[in-house]
């Protein structure tokens, strides 16, 4: 029997984009008391509590204090770093003698930031210093070219940034030619265990020493300890200058999708906290580019809007140019419009590929892949991203690859190594690279196909594909108040290992609907007093309600009062009422 409405409900007829993955609650091992007891010794709300305790923190006044209260004073000892003394003699020695060193960076915004704050440091410290990021077409990582290329231009000290770990035929060139070479980068070595002969190389991967204690940081985060490492041999005090760094590491840290845990917490809620109250040249420019105002910016903003601003520079254009940018060197409002259409650039032609993807895996029967290898004539600046989307969509890994055998690789909703099962297929590669969950390779174009067949079998049964997501409790949108999302404030950065807060409201009644955007392809419910919206992958299936409740799962937007990002949603139907 219908309930008796108590207002009148405005309800359209609209196409919702629906995704169904399976949801389940985290588990809540504090009884009410606990929960009491720690709110009132900290003064927060209850929930967040909870939350602490969803996301692994142990209910012990040090380690909500440390999580909640970080400070520089954490940062760990850079020395604890193998390699770390000898790459600074090196940039000591080369520095006093008025050497040349070359920086050689990644197109990404890691190899970009952390590029940055190594050009920035060695000015700082007087030393004669030049930069090089490759450009997309030219494949990852130092390259004999390169190395050719900076001893033409009189470079004795070569440093990588953000990659090197690999790179066997270049270190091996610059040591014939007589050139210093240090690697600093975070990637996974080689599954023999072999590394570049090289000066230094640094490596919070590497298993042939003492284990860095939080081994889980990006390379712009590695090149600040490089920083941090040399300012500790000199006369000035890091303490005074490390701000100066932490925009840059926290942009790295943050785009490169690295656990916001331990360090990385401490290095991305100081840089965050920068931006906020004093933010550089560079970033206060583009930020107001961006409309975005500092004082409210929040860590989803760095990684959704910020970071691909320069991302985009090194999948459509020159990364060099960002690079330029970020270290103030070039930062008119015509370097800001160029960064800016070149994001502009790379969204249409990501939309346009991604359906294209989506077209091959459909007519090509490639769902039915543990693994989904999708071959086509893709641009390689976008193919990351689009297995991004790939393997969200199907809830499996999946592999996009060019016809000359360039591909990205994600893992998914997974548990499961992506490189490591790439690797167990290198004898069908020219070169790869990556992490747990993304990686980058090169296939040998006429072995494209047998990779594609072989690789399925490093994958788990199907019937292990699907996986739940997780939220944190339930609580009616409609109750959500301005309080709780003030003090969610404080969990700030949010990111890889400290997710935003989602909620479950469950039978919700919609006051009104709307659609909007180019397409009418997102939606803004009226929830009372409050607005939530879903914003679309358009792939997937679309139905047309005609109903006004839905249970949902949501996050409270940081900067902006009253306004909720629904993640899942269904349909109530009447006999749910």
């Amino acid at each position: 029997m219908p309930v008796k409405k108590t207002r009148k409900t405005k309800i359209q007829t609209v196409k919702v984009e629906v995704m169904m993955p399976l949801w389940s609650m985290k588990k809540n091992i504090l009884t009410h008391d606990e929960l009491q007891y720690w709110s009132r010794m900290f003064n927060i709300d209850p929930i967040v509590i909870q939350l602490l305790q969803n996301r692994g923190i142990d209910s012990t006044e040090e380690h909500i204090s440390s999580f909640l209260f970080y400070d520089k004073s954490q940062l760990l000892d850079p020395f604890l770093l193998p390699d770390m003394k000898k790459a600074v003699s090196l940039i000591i020695s080369a520095i006093r003698k008025r050497e040349i060193i070359g920086i050689f960076g990644d197109y990404d915004v890691d190899g970009i930031t952390s590029t940055s704050i190594l050009v920035k440091a060695l000015r700082f410290f007087g030393a004669t210093v030049i930069y090089r990021l490759p450009l997309r077409e030219e494949g990852y990582g130092l390259t004999t070219i390169a190395v050719n290329e900076f001893h033409a231009k009189g470079v004795a000290l070569i440093i990588t940034v953000d990659n090197g770990s690999t790179a066997l035929e270049a270190a091996h060139l610059a040591k014939k030619l007589g050139m210093g070479l240090a690697i600093t980068d975070h990637h996974q070595l080689l599954p023999s265990g072999e590394h570049p002969i090289c000066d230094a190389f640094i490596n919070p991967q590497r298993k042939d020493g003492i284990s860095y204690p939080f081994p889980h940081i990006c390379g712009a985060a590695i090149a600040f300890k490089l920083v941090q490492a040399l300012f500790s041999l000199t006369q000035y005090d890091f303490k005074a200058y490390l701000y100066d760094y932490l925009e840059l590491a926290a942009l790295g840290t943050i785009a490169d999708m690295m656990p916001l845990q331990r360090e990385n917490r401490i290095i991305a809620g100081l840089g965050l906290k920068k931006m906020q109250m004093s933010p550089s040249t560079p970033f206060a420019k583009m930020l107001e580019a961006l409309k975005l105002n500092p004082r409210q910016l929040t860590s989803s903003e760095i990684g959704f809007r910020l970071a691909p601003i320069f991302n985009a520079a090194g999948r459509v254009a020159d990364p060099n140019l960002a690079v330029s940018f970020l270290l103030g060197d070039s930062v008119e409002d015509e370097t800001i419009a160029k960064l800016l259409q070149y994001n502009d650039d790379r969204k249409s032609l990501t939309n346009a590929q991604t359906l294209m993807a989506e077209s091959i895996v459909q007519t090509s029967g490639l769902k039915n892949q543990s693994i989904m290898v999708i071959r086509g004539d893709f641009h390689e600046g976008v193919i990351g991203i689009i297995a991004s989307r790939i393997s969200n969509l199907y809830a499996r890994p999946a592999i996009i690859l060019t016809n000359s055998g360039k591909g990205s690789a994600r893992s998914g909703p997974h548990n499961f190594s992506i490189v490591d099962a790439i690797s167990s297929c290198s004898r069908h590669l020219l070169r790869f690279g990556g992490h747990k969950a993304a990686a980058g390779l090169s296939v040998i174009p006429e072995l494209i196909d047998s990779f594609a067949k072989d690789i399925q079998e490093t994958f788990i049964p199907d019937s292990h594909l699907q996986t739940a997501q997780e939220y944190d409790l339930t609580l009616h949108l409609h109750q959500f108040s301005h309080e709780i999302a003030s003090q969610l404030r404080i969990l700030e950065p949010y990111g890889v290992g400290n997710p935003e807060a989602c909620f479950y409201s469950p039978n919700t009644e919609i006051t009104s609907i709307q659609t909007f955007g180019k397409d009418k392809e997102h939606i803004k419910f009226i929830i009372r007093d409050k607005e939530a919206f879903l914003f679309s992958n358009f792939s997937n299936k679309k139905y047309q309600p005609k109903i006004s409740r839905f249970s949902f799962f949501y996050s409270p937007s940081l900067s902006v009062k009253s306004r909720f990002i629904i993640h899942d949603m269904h349909p109530v139907k009447r006999c749910e009422h």
